[in-house]
């Protein structure tokens, strides 16, 4: 019994980070105000003469693909000569395998969220007071242990993002779609090194966030439960 307790404990530890994760993931991947946002500061506007409307309607567009509301990542820009697709046929490839990731993403989400609620609902049935007072030992430990590893990671990434950002994509997708010109593919144009840069730097952030208020929060309640 003591084993089963254990191990379904260190699977919670485990759930709560991955949920933490993969919920940032998600979000940053299907709101579109996040893309815009480091559009702007990624200077895309005066890049790829795209005007502000322009760039929120690709978001738009591109969010929706993400999260799975179209299956087709068909955008097409308004010109002199009329309606032009935005994207190459390797473009679109390349960003199906994205989505393909993305989407087990997803699917992992759910699976930890809906162990987490069931770790936490037998936790409090079986053991009461003493459950909760596990419950929020176990949030703590994971709020504390996730901030270490994402800040070792920021530290890595600041002194070479560029190798690491070539090593993730040669990881994750088994062609050469994502091998794009920057003089030519807008996919690059739009979404410009910069702009992960300062996704990265965004994701890391927002995750510390959570997990510190996780760990604080934990933290006094746990006191409370005394």
């Amino acid at each position: 019994m003591k084993i089963i307790i254990s191990l379904s404990r260190i699977l919670f530890l485990l759930s709560i980070f991955i949920l933490v994760i993969t919920s940032t993931v998600r979000f940053f991947a299907t709101e579109p105000i996040v893309q815009d946002t480091l559009m702007d500061y990624s200077n895309v506007e005066q890049k790829t003469n795209f005007t502000k409307s322009q760039l929120q309607s690709i978001t738009i567009a591109m969010s929706e693909y993400l999260s799975n509301k179209t299956d087709l990542l068909d955008i097409r820009i308004q010109s002199s000569s009329g309606l032009l697709a935005l994207f190459s046929p390797k473009e679109i490839l390349h960003m199906q395998d994205v989505k393909k990731i993305l989407l087990s993403i997803y699917s992992l989400q759910l699976v930890v969220f809906f162990y987490s609620i069931v770790y936490i609902t037998v936790m409090l049935t079986m053991r009461k007071r003493k459950g909760m007072r596990d419950i929020f030992s176990d949030l703590l430990i994971t709020g504390l242990f996730s901030n270490v590893l994402l800040i070792t990671l920021g530290i890595l990434l600041y002194f070479s993002f560029d190798r690491y950002f070539i090593y993730f994509h040669e990881i994750a997708f088994n062609n050469d779609y994502w091998i794009l010109d920057p003089n030519k593919d807008f996919l690059i144009k739009l979404y410009p090194i910069k702009f992960w840069n300062l996704i990265v730097v965004a994701f890391i952030s927002m995750v510390l966030i959570i997990n510190t208020v996780l760990y604080w929060t934990s933290y006094a309640i746990k006191k409370i439960l005394r």
